[in-house]
């Protein structure tokens, strides 16, 4: 039991070392190109409900990303009627007055929460595949860095 408490004790100062870091790695990088239509599509699907912008993504992803960016208030303007995905995100982020940076911050945040459930997932994982805390500590800090 105390091998395990001590585990576990170690996985949440690992997570928050790797959440740390992630965090530290994303807050300042610039937009790639794609990240732009991925996320003002997310915005139309859970702001408009239309997920038939931009078919060829999945909506899942775009919209679990989009999601901090509506809880935070914001909105796609209405040019993305008809228009093109890769345009509608380059006008959403750069030329409607909204802080480009923080969209992006917020949008990576899941994406970073999803990253330290798969570090737990693994350490649950070759826990139960081998019993041992040590080695599940290693693989989750393997997937964590």
């Amino acid at each position: 039991m105390r091998n395990s408490v001590a585990g576990a004790a170690l996985l949440v100062v690992l997570l928050i070392v790797v959440v740390a870091l992630s965090i530290g790695s994303v807050r300042l990088d610039s937009a790639t190109e794609d990240e732009l239509a991925h996320t003002s599509s997310g915005v139309i699907k859970i702001s408009e409900g239309w997920l038939n912008f931009f078919r060829e993504q999945p909506p899942l992803m775009n919209s679990i990303s989009a999601l901090p960016v509506v809880l935070a208030g914001y909105r796609v303007p209405p040019i993305w009627k008809g228009a093109n995905h890769w345009g509608v995100g380059r006008q959403f982020f750069y030329h409607s007055g909204y802080d480009a940076h923080r969209i992006l911050f917020l949008a990576r945040l899941p994406t970073i929460a999803l990253f330290a459930g798969l570090c737990v997932v693994m350490y649950w994982f070759v826990l139960w595949q081998t019993g041992s805390t040590m080695w599940a500590l290693i693989a989750a800090a393997l997937t964590g860095f």
